[in-house]
């Protein structure tokens, strides 16, 4: 008995002691230096940051087909269009090319010339902004500043506002 209770003492004095996980994300190192490299629904262009326009404040949205928060996020976009008229909507996921599709069809989003689909064939985007939960937006200024981050669901609203701080 007191040798379990020696053990159960070591332990939580190793667990007291143990370093917390302090290394940022690379987002956070390198933020305006986004890994995008998106394969477009025609399947042979790629998009990438030096794609984007500097002068547009842009929104990277990273989901999956198969997320409902995703779809009430998409839902909600849509809803409220008119409002990210100056904002380009980066939809990206690293999910089969053939979901993302029938995600794009669906929505019918091709209707929005603001809204740029692809497929993260790489995997880049997920670790570079360490994200655990979909969906995920990442907020840039004009000249590809970093404006913030949010890794929970979001209304179109409380998107706007990450724009209008």
């Amino acid at each position: 008995m007191r040798n379990i209770l020696s053990i159960v003492l070591v332990l939580f004095a190793l667990n007291a002691t143990a370093q917390a996980d302090t290394t940022s994300a690379p987002y956070q190192k390198f933020p305006n230096n986004i890994p995008l490299q998106l394969l477009m629904l025609d399947s042979s262009t790629i998009f990438t940051a030096g794609s984007l326009n500097e002068k547009r404040p842009f929104m990277v949205l990273l989901f999956s087909p198969e997320c409902e928060h995703c779809k009430k996020a998409t839902e909600d976009i849509i809803a409220n269009i008119d409002l990210f008229r100056d904002i380009d909507i980066i939809m990206a996921t690293p999910l089969p090319f053939t979901e993302m599709k029938e995600f794009y069809t669906h929505y019918k989003l091709e209707r929005f010339r603001n809204i740029i689909m692809g497929r993260d064939f790489r995997f880049m985007l997920p670790s570079y902004y360490q994200v655990k939960y979909l969906p995920f937006h990442a907020f840039y200024g004009k000249k590809k500043k970093l404006i913030g981050v949010s890794a929970q669901g979001m209304t179109a609203a409380q998107m706007l506002a990450q724009f209008h701080q």
